[in-house]
C-alpha cells in the first residue's frame, strides 16, 4: 500500500508539472508575449507621434526661412545696394523697418555681402557663418543644444543676393509634445551606427528602427529635411516593469494553487488568469486612453487623430470632408506676460468653446502646443467657414481674462484617405497666412 501510494504521488507530482509546463507553455508565454508586443506598439505610436511634431516643426521652420526672404520690398532695397545706389547704412536702416519675426522663431539675422544688415532676438552676431554654401533653403541641427538654423539664399531668379538665417528652439516643441515616460534626442548618422553596431535592432523600415540596449528601448527615425535620425526611448521597466511583476506573480502562484487543490487547480488558475488579464487589459486600455485624450484640454490627442485616419479612413472619402488648423495669436506673449498657467486656461477654455460649438459627428484634437486641428465630417467648405465663424467670434467674446483672446485659422478640403496629411498641411499654411495678414 505504502509503495502505491509513493507511486501515486509521484504520478501527481509527474501529471502537476506536466500541466505547469503545459499551461506555461500554452497560456502564460503566449499572453506575456501578446501583452509584451502590444506595450511595445503603443511605446512606438506615442514616440512615432514626437517625430511627426519635429518633422511638423522643421517644415513650418523652412516656410519661416522662405517668409523672410520672400519679402520683395527687402529684396527691391538689396538691389539697389547691389547697383550702388543706396549705402550699406542705407540698407540697414531700410531693412530694420520690415524685418519682422513670427512666434514660432527665436532668433533671425540677415546677411548681404558677408555684413549682418539686421538680426532680431537672440542671436550672436560672432558665430554666424556669413558666407554659408548653400543655394536652397537648407535646416541643419546642432546635435548638442538641438537648435534648428536655416539658411535660406535671397534670390532673383537664380542669383543670390543674401541669406536669412533663422534659429529655432527644437526643444521647445518636443517639450510640447514630451511623454513623461519618454527621452528625446537627436542622433548623427556615426552615432546611430555606433548603437546599431552595440545592440541588437529591428528595421521597421527604411531609415526607422527599434533598437534594444537590455535597459531601455529606443525608437529612431531619420528626419526627412536633414541627415541626422530623431530617436526616443523608455527604460524596459516602464514599457514592461508592471507586466513583468505581474507575470512572475502569476507563476509563482500558479503551481501553488495546483499542489494545494489538486482536484480544482484548473478551475481556479483559468479563473485568477482571467481576473489578471482583465486587469492588464485594462490596464493597457488606460495606457492607451491616456496617449488618445490630451490631459490638459480633454480633447483628442495626435496619436488618436492617426489611428482614427488609419482604421476609418476610408470612411471619410465617401463623403465631404474639411480640415481646420487653429493656432492661438500671441500666444507666446499670453505665457510670457502673464505665466504658463494662465496660458493652459486659454487653452482650456478655447477647447471648451470649440467642442460646444461644433457638432457632435466632427472631432476636436489638440495638434501641438497653442495649435488646434477640427477634423469636419460631411461637410463643405462653405459650411465650415460658417462653423469657423461662430467659433472664433464666440473666442473673441471670451471675458475671463484681463486681454483679448483672438486665434487664425486656415481650412482645407480633404479628397479622399490619402489627402488627409495634404490637406492638413494645406489648412496650416492658410492658417500662417491669416495670422501674417493680421500681424505684419
Amino acid at each position: 500500500m505504502k509503495n502505491v501510494l509513493t507511486r501515486i504521488r509521484y504520478i501527481i507530482i509527474g501529471v502537476m508539472c506536466i500541466v505547469c509546463i503545459i499551461s506555461y507553455l500554452t497560456i502564460f508565454r503566449p499572453i506575456g508575449n501578446d501583452l509584451k508586443e502590444n506595450n511595445l506598439h503603443q511605446f512606438i505610436h506615442s514616440a512615432e507621434a514626437v517625430w511627426y511634431a519635429t518633422e511638423l516643426f522643421i517644415e513650418n521652420s523652412m516656410n519661416t526661412a522662405h517668409y523672410f526672404s520672400d519679402k520683395a520690398e527687402l529684396k527691391q532695397s538689396i538691389i539697389e545696394y547691389k547697383a550702388g545706389n543706396i549705402t550699406l547704412k542705407d540698407l540697414m536702416e531700410h531693412t530694420k523697418q520690415y524685418y519682422k519675426t513670427k512666434d514660432i522663431a527665436t532668433g533671425a539675422a540677415r546677411v548681404v555681402d558677408g555684413n549682418v544688415i539686421a538680426s532680431l532676438g537672440n542671436v550672436d552676431l560672432t558665430s554666424i557663418d556669413r558666407n554659408p554654401a548653400v543655394s536652397e533653403i537648407t535646416p541643419f541641427i546642432d546635435l548638442d543644444s538641438s537648435v534648428v538654423t536655416v539658411f535660406s539664399p535671397i534670390k532673383i531668379g537664380e542669383e543670390i543676393l543674401g541669406y536669412d538665417i533663422i534659429y529655432l528652439d527644437l526643444p521647445e516643441i518636443l517639450q510640447g509634445v514630451h511623454q513623461g515616460h519618454m527621452f528625446h534626442e537627436i542622433f548623427s548618422e556615426a552615432d546611430l551606427e555606433k548603437i546599431l553596431s552595440d545592440n541588437e535592432w529591428t528595421m521597421l523600415n527604411e531609415g526607422e528602427y527599434i533598437v534594444d540596449d537590455e535597459k531601455a528601448t529606443w525608437y529612431i527615425k531619420g528626419c526627412k529635411h536633414t541627415d541626422v535620425y530623431f530617436a526616443a526611448s523608455s527604460s524596459n521597466d516602464t514599457i514592461y516593469g508592471r507586466l513583468d511583476t505581474a507575470m512572475g506573480a502569476l507563476l509563482f502562484y500558479f503551481p501553488l494553487v495546483i499542489l494545494i487543490l489538486i482536484l480544482i487547480a484548473n478551475a481556479f488558475t483559468y479563473k485568477n488568469i482571467g481576473r489578471t488579464v482583465k486587469g492588464l487589459e485594462k490596464e493597457r486600455d488606460e495606457y492607451k486612453k491616456g496617449a488618445h485624450i490630451d490631459g490638459l484640454t480633454n480633447t483628442y490627442s495626435r496619436i488618436y487623430l492617426s489611428e482614427y485616419i488609419e482604421n476609418f479612413g476610408h470612411c471619410l472619402s465617401n463623403k465631404p470632408l474639411c480640415v481646420s488648423m487653429i493656432d492661438v495669436n500671441k500666444f507666446k506673449y499670453i505665457n510670457d506676460e502673464y505665466g504658463h498657467l494662465v496660458g493652459d486656461h486659454v487653452l482650456v477654455e478655447i477647447a471648451s468653446i470649440l467642442k460646444s460649438t461644433v457638432r457632435d459627428k466632427d472631432m476636436v484634437v489638440r495638434f501641438g502646443g497653442d495649435e488646434f486641428l477640427l477634423l469636419l465630417s460631411e461637410c463643405s467648405i462653405k459650411e465650415a467657414e460658417a462653423i469657423l465663424e461662430r467659433c472664433t467670434e464666440r473666442i473673441r467674446n471670451i471675458d475671463k481674462f484681463d486681454f483679448k483672446v483672438t486665434v487664425s485659422y486656415g481650412i482645407a478640403e480633404v479628397e479622399n484617405k490619402e489627402g488627409i496629411p495634404i490637406a492638413i498641411h494645406q489648412a496650416d499654411m492658410r492658417m500662417y497666412q491669416m495670422k501674417r495678414s493680421i500681424f505684419v
